[in-house]
């Protein structure tokens, strides 16, 4: 059985003396605490760097306790810390004891799962990811469980120790959560609980909450039989910060310390170094700070395992400065006052076998730092500095409000109204001043977020557990360094119960000067009982004629949750800020009229809003109505427009993803007002929302409120009298079209698509076969509902086109059934049904799911219909493909341009753009002429099945897809050059079809004409020679009777009679 060897042991067996803890048998525990400990890197080496597999280094971390715990805190200690502290100590870490059963079905783990995702979707775990990739395969899988663990072990342990084994964990480590639960089972229940959290605590960042770490928590009537549960928690993070030697890596997450080579980790143990933690110097001294450091002290013979260490290091350092700060907080209070954790850094004492004793880092130039952070060009711009005391002085009201709310719903009593924030300035002394009655700051906050750059309160991880509902808009901690911008004098007054705290500042380069004020001081007699009042003596220099002090405050300080005052000499206080949205873009508008760039009348507004996971959007978008049946979106041109808007504060004047003012006309397309989003995060310019997740999230919502008044005007308009379908059909293409043109972002522009998709928004016209009926149905559809239909028309002809045009202008529908049905009954050319109405308005929507599978035209009534059915293969899928593999564009335009050396008019033909070359199907095609082969229309081209031409169309769609499957650049880049030439063929580009029967040459290159019929044979020629030599059999014709004018409808040229010649009259 082990002896309890350390002090911490024979303290804390004294414990078990106690009347609480009588059943409690240390030694007995620690044994079987050992053998568990053994186990840890036993299992598929999971964690086979991790530990001597024996009870050493727990007898190591305790060790530390007699030099980490200061002598005057020792002689205040109670048996039941000494035992709560030595038995979080045992415990800790047995969380990472895992079975072969979990490791093996650690994939039907959906909490793992969850765990992969995670990292896989995190943008900052990209580079994390990339170096695990550096390891073997088993190596990886082994890696990333054990990373699971690392992150979770605090939690299970947790779990165990409580008895509550949960089922996310599995049925496989059950035997050991029950043999851990009945280890403590002799401890008093309070005690247990107490253990379970403090082991956990070791990877928290809450341990200032003493609700949950109690300052003095009692076990039973004896003196010593009460802990300091929080003091028992910062020791433990401490100690198992610190235990890092060559037999024992970290316990917390490769990832959360950021290792930039994780591999680098597992030589520690391959080290044959000295490793040795303790504090500065020989002795410790109270009185002597300089001796209150950790040092941690290692030979390397590999420079891998030294970068791994510093990086460790570093972030144990910000860890310890974090838990002093804690202490130093509650040694306020009575019960801890004399609980003292004098540790306040760590550093390294490293050496690598070859390379210079003393390590180099980089260092800062404060004074170029602040140029770096803020900007040069801003130097004496008073925005900056203003709008960052504004965030900082709101964020500090709304937390108080919301501190006050919190405390009110606990006492069932009214939360007191919300306070303010007063602006003040004097232009005869210079002195601006902004007020504020929210949290106030006390030294903490002042010591380690006011005065330390790049450091915010409220993006803290202790902030974001405890405050998790609140979303504050300052997060960057340059608030006050912004000021030495446009001021070489600043006064900070702050109070915080019970004290208050005076700061004065004249340099960046300089120190600062701190005093403390006690309660009922007249300084600071105007911020009690909280609050803050930020003095500026604005330098000469700074220029506020340009732009004054009340107008900055008005672009930053749009939907403001508490009042915002302005004060200024000789003129009666204003307010600013606006109620909401459409109340700021009225008044944007009104002083629009004004200026004249804005017409008096047919503007208004309209709101929208989004409550999303807890989130509010609201948003204000200006429309215009003129002679149009829509409102249109009204662009504002104001050079200064808040379109969006977090937590009431102007942070961009364009919607994330829209496009920027050069874009389309005015840069204003709506205002959005976001509160309760933490994630959204600024430039450190503030003048724009940084491109992530988020941003794109809010985007997306934008567009979808937006999205809203269209199908809003859509339903307006097709239920106003007639019931006017085509006008609305109308209007929501116009809208849409337009609202595409003011996206950018892919993204964005994607899912503006899905939104289209069920937009109905397209006029659907069916009618009854039974003779004598009217028409049975005429309908708005979606573009997805439109896919479920099993085949529908599309018409193109005058009379069409001329009855959509009535019907618009009218307000009245005059469907083409409804026409013939009272005009020309026997007409039965025209009958079709379900018929798409303005097809050629939505042709995108029909080509990208159908396909044409029949085509009629007359040419006595010259008009043409396309019968066209779903279809999952589309006539693009080849193009699609090819394009979208970025690889391989890139080596075919290679092959491109070297074919244009060699060969001058093939490279020509293969660089020309689709100059307006419809898609292309191969369908049944039935009319009034014979002879026509090929009809073109305004939304594609057929070719009659069966024909030459559909016979080439399938060469060539067969030779792109051989090519493309097998990887041929040279072939690939010769049969795109005959698609284009094919294309131009039937297409009758620029009138060249006219042209070929003459054999007038179509095709010119430096200076060589060549006729279109020798192009094709030459071509093809050459086709057939690349594709045969890269192993494949398809076979271009080498001759081909190219198109005559009598073997094309042309559809879309219906209003110009050119069939008629003089030979016909």
């Amino acid at each position: 059985m082990p002896e309890l060897k350390t002090n911490a042991e024979r303290n804390a067996l004294k414990a078990t003396e106690l009347p609480a803890f009588r059943g409690v048998a240390l030694a007995g525990l620690k044994d079987r605490v050992a053998e568990m400990l053994s186990m840890i890197g036993r299992v598929r080496e999971l964690f086979s760097t991790y530990t001597k597999h024996d009870i050493s280094h727990i007898e190591s971390m305790l060790r530390h306790l007699d030099w980490l715990i200061p002598p005057s805190t020792q002689k205040e200690m109670t048996p039941a810390d000494w035992l709560l502290i030595t038995l979080s100590v045992y415990f800790h870490d047995l969380g990472m004891l895992v079975t072969a059963e979990e490791f093996d079905k650690r994939m039907e783990d959906p909490t793992f799962g969850t765990f992969l995702e995670q990292i896989k979707s995190d943008p900052k775990s990209q580079d994390y990811l990339g170096r695990a990739k550096k390891m073997s395969e088993e190596e990886r899988q082994r890696f990333f469980f054990q990373e699971f663990i690392r992150e979770n072990h605090p939690a299970r342990i947790k779990e165990w120790i409580k008895g509550r084994h949960s089922r996310r964990w599995g049925s496989s480590v059950a035997p050991i959560a029950v043999a851990v639960h009945e280890l403590v089972q002799p401890l008093p229940a309070r005690f247990r609980e107490n253990l379970a959290t403090v082991c956990e605590s070791h990877h928290e960042n809450n341990l200032n909450r003493t609700d949950l770490y109690p300052l003095c928590q009692l076990y039973g009537n004896d003196t010593g039989e009460m802990a300091n549960v929080q003091f028992a928690a910062l020791i433990l993070r401490t100690a198992d910060l610190i235990h890092v030697t060559k037999d024992r890596t970290p316990s917390i997450m490769y990832k959360t310390i950021n290792f930039s080579d994780p591999t680098g980790v597992k030589e520690w143990d391959k080290q044959k170094d000295t490793f040795s933690v303790r504090h500065v110097g020989r002795t410790f001294d109270p009185d002597d700070t300089r001796t209150h450091v950790i040092t941690v002290s290692a030979d390397f013979t590999e420079e891998m395992p030294f970068f791994a260490l510093t990086e460790y290091l570093a972030w144990a350092d910000s860890e310890i400065k974090q838990t002093k700060r804690w202490s130093d907080q509650s040694r306020e209070h009575k019960d801890a006052s004399n609980f003292w954790f004098p540790w306040h850094t760590i550093r390294g004492d490293l050496r690598v076998e070859g390379n210079q004793p003393q390590p180099m880092r980089f260092d800062f130039d404060r004074g170029r730092l602040l140029d770096l952070l803020v900007g040069h060009a801003i130097y004496n711009d008073p925005t900056v500095a203003i709008r960052e005391l504004l965030q900082n002085a709101i964020d500090a009201v709304r937390f108080q409000h919301y501190l006050d709310a919190k405390r009110a719903e606990s006492s069932a009593t009214a939360a007191p109204p919300i306070g303010k924030v007063t602006v003040s300035w004097n232009t005869e002394t210079r002195h601006l001043v902004v007020e504020d009655n929210g949290t106030g700051m006390d030294l903490d906050i002042v010591r380690f977020h006011l005065m330390r750059v790049g450091t915010s309160y409220y993006d803290t991880p202790q902030f974001s557990i405890e405050h998790k509902n609140f979303t504050p808009i300052s997060r960057f901690g340059i608030g006050i360094l912004t000021c030495f911008m446009i001021s070489d004098d600043i006064e900070i007054v702050t109070f915080r119960q019970p004290l208050g705290h005076r700061i004065r500042m004249t340099s960046v380069h300089a120190d600062y000067l701190l005093r403390e004020l006690p309660a009922g001081d007249p300084v600071v007699a105007s911020v009690e009982p909280h609050g803050t009042r930020v003095t500026l003596t604005i330098r000469e220099g700074v220029d506020l004629t340009k732009r004054s002090v009340e107008q900055i405050l008005r672009y930053w300080i749009v939907l403001p949750t508490c009042l915002v005052e302005y004060r200024e000499r000789g003129k009666a206080p204003v307010r600013i800020g606006y109620d909401s949205p459409a109340d700021a873009l009225n008044k944007i508008l009104e002083r629009a009229v004004e200026t004249g760039w804005a017409p008096a009348k047919g503007i208004e507004v309209i709101s929208k809003r989004r409550d999303v996971d807890g989130a509010s959007y609201e948003m204000a978008i200006p429309v215009q109505s003129t002679w149009y049946p829509e409102r249109t979106f009204f662009p504002i041109r104001s050079s200064e427009f808040p379109s969006v808007c977090i937590e009431g504060i102007c942070v961009s004047e364009s919607l994330p993803g829209y496009a920027k003012a050069e874009r389309h006309e005015g840069n204003g397309v709506a205002l959005v007002s976001v509160r309760g989003v933490r994630g959204l995060r600024t430039t450190v310019s503030r003048y724009g929302l940084e491109e992530d997740d988020e941003s794109l999230t809010l985007g997306k919502i934008c567009c979808e409120m937006i999205f809203e008044h269209i199908r809003d005007e859509l339903l307006r308009i097709s239920n106003e009298t007639g019931k006017p379908l085509s006008r609305a059909s109308t209007a929501g293409k116009w809208l849409s079209s337009d609202l595409f043109k003011m996206v950018q972002k892919k993204e964005l522009l994607d899912y503006l698509q899905q939104l289209l998709s069920q937009l109905p928004m397209m006029v659907l016209e069916a009618h009854a076969t039974v003779e004598g009926s009217s028409p049975e149905e005429r309908r708005l559809v979606t573009p997805a509902a439109l896919r479920s239909i099993a085949h529908f028309w599309t018409i193109e002809s005058r009379l069409v086109d001329s009855l959509g045009i009535i019907s618009r202008d009218l307000g009245r529908e005059v469907s083409l059934n409804e026409f013939l049905h009272a005009l020309a009954p026997d007409l039965e050319e025209l009958h079709y049904s379900p018929i798409v109405s303005d097809a050629h308005l939505f042709s995108e929507h029909i080509l990208t799911h159908h396909r044409a599978v029949m085509v009629k035209f007359n040419r006595l009534y010259q008009q043409t219909a396309i019968q066209w059915c779903p279809s999952d293969k589309l006539h693009s899928d080849v193009f699609t493909a090819i394009t979208s593999d970025e690889p391989f564009m890139r080596e075919l335009h290679a092959q491109t341009l070297r074919l244009s050396e060699l060969e001058g008019e093939a490279a020509l033909i293969g660089d020309l753009p689709h100059m307006g070359l419809k898609p292309i199907f191969v369908a049944t095609i039935a009319g009034d002429d014979p002879q026509v082969e090929i009809v073109r229309t305004r939304i594609a081209l057929l070719i009659k099945t069966g024909s030459q031409y559909a016979q080439v169309w399938d060469i060539l769609l067969r030779a792109l897809s051989w090519c493309f499957e097998n990887r041929g650049f040279l072939p690939c880049a010769r049969v795109f050059s005959l698609r284009n030439l094919f294309q131009l063929a039937i297409h009758g580009n620029e009138r060249q079809l006219f042209l070929i029967d003459r054999g007038i040459p179509v095709i010119s290159h430096s200076g060589l004409r060549t006729p279109f019929s020798r192009t094709w044979e030459k071509w093809a020629t050459r086709c057939n020679e690349d594709i045969h030599e890269f192993g494949g059999d398809i076979v271009f014709p080498q001759e081909m009777d190219f198109i005559t004018r009598d073997q094309v409808f042309d559809a879309s040229m219906y209003w110009l009679d050119w069939h008629r010649t003089k030979k016909d009259k």
